[in-house]
């Protein structure tokens, strides 16, 4: 089983946009220590994210892509 961030609907933020992620909002999770800190991804270890804020990253597939790769190794 992986660690993965924990994700509060109506009290944790988005680390992309900075707004409350609410029970109606699509999430994703990333767990801690998947990307390295100095990377374009960094910021997204160990947290949640709206779903919609990944998607309009131009590098968002390949975000998503690299924890399919991460989750499919455990």
């Amino acid at each position: 089983m992986a660690d993965m961030a924990i994700l509060l609907r109506g009290r944790s933020r988005c680390h992309l946009c900075n707004a409350v992620i609410e029970a109606e909002d699509e999430a994703q999770l990333f767990p801690p220590a998947l990307f390295a800190t100095d990377s374009a991804f960094g910021r997204l270890n160990d947290s949640a994210v709206h779903r919609q804020c990944l998607d309009a990253r131009p590098d968002g597939d390949l975000a998503l892509q690299i924890l399919d790769e991460y989750l499919r190794d455990l």
